[in-house]
């Protein structure tokens, strides 16, 4: 017949109350983190469903149902970079990558560079992105201001 005395005691044999203290400070563990992340992503200015962003109060999207598109194609922004004299004399290549806004009507604005080679390739490439025009990027039927990145790369023609 089984009788709880004949066991041997064994500390693995599992402990109720100790069972359900565990239970309990997992429970309360995940109900921080799921509360924190709320927190977190209330507190971030970004719209999850719709991947935007608010700069001084207007929306700039990230991602949109139609992307901007550079009128002419990249070609057209390569065509208006005046390689730096300094940065040919030097050997300088490499690639500059800018981040910029394109707004409703096509033109860039905000341009940065994320980051450069330098010697004045920098400038260069962020004046031939001024010259160009895009076709705007367009959510839901609206056209609507889109943050973009673009790399130009900078090769000496030998």
């Amino acid at each position: 017949m089984f009788n709880k005395s004949n066991l041997p005691k064994s500390p693995y044999r599992p402990n109720f109350l100790r069972s359900i203290i565990s239970f309990a400070c997992s429970a309360v563990l995940m109900l921080f983190v799921a509360v924190g992340s709320v927190t977190a992503a209330a507190d971030l200015n970004v719209d999850r469903e719709v991947d935007f962003v608010k700069i001084d109060s207007t929306k700039v999207y990230k991602t949109v149902e139609q992307m901007p598109e550079v009128i002419g194609g990249v070609k057209a922004i390569y065509k208006e970079i005046k390689y730096p004299k300094r940065a040919i004399k030097a050997g300088v290549e490499g690639r500059v990558f800018l981040q910029f806004v394109v707004d409703e009507k096509g033109d860039v604005q905000d341009p940065k560079v994320l980051r450069g080679i330098g010697t004045g390739c920098d400038k260069a490439a962020i004046a031939a992105l001024k010259k160009v025009k895009f076709k705007p990027g367009v959510h839901k039927g609206e056209k609507v201001k889109v943050q973009y990145s673009l790399p130009i790369t900078f090769k000496i023609e030998r």
